[in-house]
């Protein structure tokens, strides 16, 4: 039974020690089987639960019920180190999924490194606030959803594309490689406008009756017969109004 002492002051349960902070508790391994062992827990509320894991493979969070602080430790430390091997697809995590599917990647470190995983960790945090936790809760409303915050925020259209295009990388990967618990939930999604970048100037162009004209113009020129040809083949490529005033 755990024995609740002053604040930050460590209190056994188990196998680990529980040091209670403002908002949460840091649990580490009591015991020469559970040396090493160090996770986050927060109650959420009352009688729901929140673990968080860091390690050399990233982030790793587990939600669950559960009604006493020991009960809560317990099903963490199970969760977190009672398999050593990747939990099944149906309950990995959405960070989790990620690093499955980074290893899969192709492309050099770096473009993951500085393209493809600052928009996988935007995500994630994003997905951290609705309280998604498993990618299996992912659905097209989420990613829909994402998308159009970004629009509302003033994001560019392309900028939209590329934070949404790891998470349909990603979706379309764990359909793959796991037909069974995974699905591709990005199918159906529409991308919002965003705001719109720098657009080329537009082009003033003749159309082909001003275009004839002017060429009847040129051939009464001097010397006009000899740009003709040339005249002709840009009017079909829709001739621009800076190009007639050079020749003029």
């Amino acid at each position: 039974m755990a024995r609740y002492l002053t604040k930050r002051e460590g209190i056994r349960v188990g196998d680990y020690w529980v040091t209670q902070r403002k908002r949460n508790s840091t649990i580490r391994g009591a015991t020469p089987e559970t040396i090493g062992h160090k996770f986050s827990l927060w109650e959420i509320e009352s009688g729901r639960w929140r673990a968080n894991l860091n390690d050399s493979t990233g982030r790793h969070r587990k939600k669950f019920k559960a009604g006493t602080l020991v009960e809560a430790v317990e099903k963490a430390a199970e969760n977190f180190f009672g398999n050593e091997d990747l939990n099944p697809a149906s309950q990995i995590t959405i960070s989790d999924c990620f690093l499955e599917w980074r290893k899969q990647l192709s492309c050099r470190e770096a473009t993951i490194k500085t393209d493809y995983w600052p928009r996988v960790r935007q995500f994630v945090r994003w997905a951290d606030s609705p309280r998604l936790a498993y990618w299996s809760e992912l659905r097209l409303q989420h990613l829909q959803q994402y998308a159009n915050e970004a629009a509302e925020s003033g994001n560019l259209r392309s900028t939209i594309n590329l934070k949404t295009r790891v998470v349909s990388m990603a979706a379309r990967w764990a359909a793959l490689n796991w037909p069974g618990e995974c699905h591709d939930f990005t199918q159906g999604f529409r991308l919002p406008k965003g705001r719109e970048g720098n657009r080329r100037l537009r082009r003033d162009s003749l159309s082909l009756e001003e275009a004839a004209e002017f060429l009847i113009f040129l051939r009464n020129r001097a010397y006009g017969w000899n740009i003709l040809p040339g005249v002709a083949l840009c009017a079909l490529c829709s001739i621009r109004l800076s190009e007639v005033r050079k020749l003029r």
